[in-house]
């Protein structure tokens, strides 16, 4: 099997991805540079590149394939959290029309899966239809295309579309090259996409894979649409991965023994908007200056330059185990105590419900909210605008990045809340039961939550003040952030 790898995470993944039957091919001069690897074109199995907000990594490819990148990740980061699609992105299935939700867009019933389609053609329920994943996701029907596409390792092939080349193939030689070998070829209906690889491929090869690709497609847009729902042809798995602090830390250490690394890399890497800073920093440390007096000194300034101040209005982003971000109502930071613990007012404007207290919110209604960098708990204690006390909640969260005025982190799901009666409750194991059945958290990030939920049930009972919760739960168990007082993968961080 050959991996692609494209990010900021690209040296800590090949060190832990490469063995005897996973290889790393199309790679960057610096990583064969790094590796003393060979310049492999072939083709690849899997491509893994950062996400977005550089929080992550999506990995796209043969099941087979990312199967094996999703156990190594796991065994390697068990702090991670992983969201798998379904269904498949460009599986092919004859589907029935389950819902006519509006003129032209329907709910298509695809057996374990169902998906939204779009269309000008008029359907009725009932009607069997062949369909396409277009875009799948972890928390949400797929999106659904009529446009039937197949996918090689060279090209896509898409019913009705254009000849078209990848964007990464910027030779333009290259690139007029594949246009004019698709526009001789006889694709009837079908327009070729040539992918990435195709740079690199034997024009004859090329040409070959996309025939055969185009008389797959006429045989399964002729079959009999009789026997529905039904899986026509695989396509290709998804998944995505979110790095925690802890997992950044560890993909230091391990990219260090490969490079030198400052404490904390990949924690700015993902945040930072001037990366050059830590190549600057790494260079100095190929000259010889001391690794963690460098460290120490890039976080200080950046710390320095980024972290929010007293007076400041801060973003709180809850990541959920349904792969969905909430933000949580903003505050203003009142108070920032020598242990870095932050305490943030949050008033809310609207009705509602306080959660698991249970209780009506009210306009003027206010949360102080306790927490500090690297923490896995959040906690808030809510009060009427006459300052009445109404309770107290401990959100379990992956341990807390701040940076700039953001303040995110992955809820575990799990809470433990303290009413004014001293009554304390575990609220929702049930959704972290099911996200780790679902494989969305790991058997270790499972325990860990656990573990958490009894150290904050035992101090609950010895206080009803967070901030003296906080404190406790600070005694039991500091947090993780770079260059900790504690070794980075001491008794409690060890894997």
């Amino acid at each position: 099997m050959f991996f692609k790898l494209r990010g900021i995470y690209s040296t800590a993944l090949t060190a832990i991805l490469i063995d005897e039957e996973m290889k790393p091919t199309q790679t960057s001069e610096v990583i064969r540079s790094r590796f003393n690897l060979p310049n492999e074109v072939k083709p690849h199995d899997v491509m893994i590149i950062d996400t977005d907000d550089l929080q992550g990594i999506k990995i796209r490819g043969r099941k087979e394939a990312v199967d094996k990148v999703l156990s190594k990740i796991r065994e390697t980061f068990p702090y991670t959290v992983v969201w798998r699609c379904r269904p498949q992105l460009n599986a092919i299935y004859v589907g029935i029309i389950k819902k006519v939700v509006r003129d032209y867009e329907y709910v298509v019933n695809l057996g374990e899966n169902e998906g939204i389609l779009r269309t000008a053609n008029t359907y009725y329920e009932g009607d069997k239809v062949l369909v396409c994943v277009k875009r799948t996701y972890y928390d949400r029907p797929c999106e659904l295309s009529e446009n039937i596409t197949l996918v090689g390792r060279y090209a896509r092939i898409i019913l009705g579309g254009k000849h078209a080349v990848s964007p990464h193939i910027r030779d333009p030689e290259r690139r007029a090259e594949l246009l004019a070998l698709a526009y001789s070829m006889n694709t009837g209906k079908w327009g070729i996409r040539w992918r990435s690889s195709a740079e690199h491929g034997d024009l004859t090869l090329v040409a070959k894979e996309a025939q055969e690709l185009i008389k797959e497609g006429e045989k399964i847009i002729s079959i009999n649409k009789e026997e529905a729902p039904k899986l026509v042809k695989e396509g290709e798995e998804i998944a995505y991965v979110r790095f925690t602090m802890h997992c950044k830390l560890k993909a230091d250490e391990i990219r260090n023994s490969v490079v030198p690394t400052v404490i904390g890399h990949h924690y700015l890497k993902s945040n930072i908007e001037d990366p050059e800073l830590v190549d600057f920093s790494e260079f100095l440390m190929i000259k010889g200056f001391d690794r963690v007096k460098i460290s120490e000194g890039l976080l200080a300034y950046l710390r320095e330059r980024s972290k929010p101040h007293i007076g400041n209005q801060v973003k709180i982003i809850h990541y959920t185990l349904e792969n969905k971000a909430i933000y949580l109502t903003p505050g203003t930071i009142i108070k920032v105590d020598d242990e870095k613990i932050y305490i943030i007012r949050r008033i809310f404007k609207s009705h509602g419900i306080h959660d698991g207290l249970n209780i009506e919110k009210k306009p003027g209604d206010y949360a102080l909210t306790y927490l500090t960098e690297g923490s896995w708990w959040l906690i808030h204690e809510y009060y009427r605008e006459n300052g009445e006390y109404l309770g107290m909640y401990c959100n379990i969260n992956t341990p807390i990045e701040i940076w700039d005025n953001r303040i995110y982190y992955i809820d575990l799901a799990v809470d433990i809340v303290k009413d004014v009666e001293g009554n304390i409750r575990v609220l929702d194991m049930d959704e972290l039961d099911e996200a780790k059945k679902k494989g969305v958290v790991s058997e270790k990030l499972y325990r860990k939550a656990l573990e958490l939920v009894n150290l904050a049930k035992e101090a609950m009972r010895r206080t009803n003040k967070a901030n003296e919760l906080i404190q406790i739960l600070l005694m039991k168990q500091e947090p993780i952030v770079p260059l900790t007082r504690k070794p980075l993968f001491g008794s409690d961080y060890a894997e």
